[in-house]
């Protein structure tokens, strides 16, 4: 497919790429809050057609437009890393799509630490059926690409990106140090974090716990009281 065609057909196709786009955040903001997990971000985007065709002059697509993945991307960002499973989790399972792995961040980290510092999920979502979204019509196989990351990773990709990953003239090697430090740092965090809720947690059930066993107390006493009263009061009378 020629540069022009392509410029065309993907022109065309921005209301739908728009629709479904809007469908799979809004999926997802239905998913998160039957989940109870409260979303820090929740956003989607079509990406810009000049961007798509530089893209496309670097890598040679066969069908582009079923080939490209991210022409459209939602990104949901969660607190902490076991929101982000939770999600992740529900989200594979919905019956709505089709939706696959798209990158393995964990091995590719394992493979160069010093390029890929953060470990979101990226999943490619793909309409099932030609169907209607708010009288937008999608066809079968639009895919979106949906990234499902923690807070802090979300900070990170935004530093790093465009000035470290996608810099024209090659990050200095001292600025690449610094960043695969703060990927040790997030991870760090993200565990410590994690613990601190679980301690409060765990805090927080002992005292209602300690609490609710207070309240019984008090209403057996109370209600051992008032027998006694009962009781006397009976003695007295007879």
């Amino acid at each position: 497919m020629g540069l022009e065609e392509f410029r065309n057909r993907l022109t065309d196709a921005q209301p739908s790429l728009r629709g479904w786009g809007d469908f799979v955040r809004e999926t997802v903001k239905a998913i998160s809050k039957a989940e109870s997990i409260t979303l820090q971000i929740l956003s989607s985007r079509v990406k810009e057609i000049d961007s798509a065709i530089g893209k496309l002059s670097r890598k040679p697509y066969k069908n582009p437009m079923s080939d490209m993945t991210d022409l459209v991307g939602v990104r949901a960002v969660c607190l902490l890393s076991p929101d982000v499973e939770k999600l992740c989790s529900s989200l594979v399972s919905h019956p709505v799509w089709k939706i696959q792995k798209s990158r393995d961040t964990s091995k590719e980290y394992e493979q160069a630490p010093e390029k890929f510092g953060y470990q979101s999920h990226h999943f490619e979502v793909r309409a099932k059926v030609d169907f209607n979204a708010d009288g937008v019509f999608i066809p079968a196989d639009t895919c979106c690409e949906l990234q499902v990351r923690t807070l802090m990773q979300h900070a990170y990709a935004e530093v790093v990106h465009d000035s470290i990953y996608k810099s024209s003239w090659g990050a200095p090697s001292r600025a690449i140090r610094f960043v695969s430090s703060s990927a040790a740092l997030i991870e760090t965090a993200d565990h410590l974090f994690c613990e601190t809720m679980n301690v409060l947690e765990l805090e927080t059930k002992s005292r209602a716990a300690r609490a609710a066993y207070g309240a019984l107390r008090f209403k057996n006493k109370h209600q051992g009281v008032q027998r006694s009263k009962v009781q006397h009061d009976g003695f007295g009378r007879a």
